[in-house]
């Protein structure tokens, strides 16, 4: 079964939304906008490491897109 309790348009995910939308508010005010940026950035960092099951296959698929092997 699926939990449908955050789904866009409900009144659970509005609260979510406006938590997090004051949480980086405050941050901003309080820490500025250089060091909420790295803490966002490091926060994005460390859910990509959680959620990405064969990190090594990931990256090698990337490298191969930005940087082509020799001759293709």
């Amino acid at each position: 079964m699926e939990n449908k309790r955050f789904e866009i348009g409900t009144p659970a995910c509005g609260l979510l939304c406006a938590v997090l939308g004051i949480a980086l508010a405050l941050c901003l005010i309080f820490l500025g906008f250089w060091k909420t940026l790295l803490i966002l950035a490091l926060g994005g960092v460390g859910y990509f490491c959680g959620a990405c099951n064969n990190k090594a296959d990931f990256f090698r698929k990337t490298v191969d897109r930005v940087v082509p092997k020799k001759g293709e």
